[in-house]
């Protein structure tokens, strides 16, 4: 099997997707505090720009060179999901204006509702990207340039933090 180099550029969207779902369902059911699900979902709002930045700066390029329509195609979901994005952004906003906790309750349950089709398009879109994207590259450049591609991905300050905590972990646990 070639070299994947989204594993590690998709690690970190991943793991925030994942914590920003258990949080604002904890918030809403309130089981956790709606405050750490804000959190949660603002820092996986951040992610996905990041991802989205590293991918239209240093991937989608190899692949338009030979297959433009497929970038254009990837490029178009980027901004389709910019627009969810944008609308958590909103939502985000207006659950910090509210000043009754029923109307909290109300913005948090839509910020559910609004996150899972995130996640949902997210994750879709990674896993076809793997697939596709990842074709495009096998077939026209080496593991070598992939490899050389992935270094770039360092510019990726959250990426940068969960490789931090997973040496901690690892340092930990020995």
């Amino acid at each position: 099997m070639r070299y994947n180099i989204f594993y590690k550029a998709h690690l970190p969207l991943k793991t925030a997707l994942i914590s920003g779902c258990i949080a604002i369902t904890g918030a809403v059911d309130g089981q956790a505090p709606a405050t750490e699900a804000v959190l949660k979902i603002d820092e996986a709002l951040s992610v996905f720009n990041e991802q989205v930045n590293y991918e239209t700066l240093h991937v989608l390029p190899f692949v338009f060179e030979y297959e433009p329509s497929v970038s254009a195609a990837y490029t178009s979901e980027h901004e389709k999901t910019a627009r969810i994005a944008r609308r958590l952004r909103s939502l985000l906003h207006s659950y910090g204006q509210q000043q009754e906790p029923a109307n909290k309750i109300t913005v948090l349950q839509s910020l559910l509702h609004e996150f899972n089709e995130f996640v949902l398009v997210n994750f879709n879109h990674m896993d076809d990207e793997e697939a596709v994207v990842n074709e495009i590259l096998w077939r026209y450049y080496t593991d070598t340039l992939l490899l050389q591609l992935e270094e770039k991905i360092d510019i990726l300050p959250h990426l940068q933090q969960q490789q931090q905590k997973n040496r901690l972990q690892i340092a930990t646990a020995a």
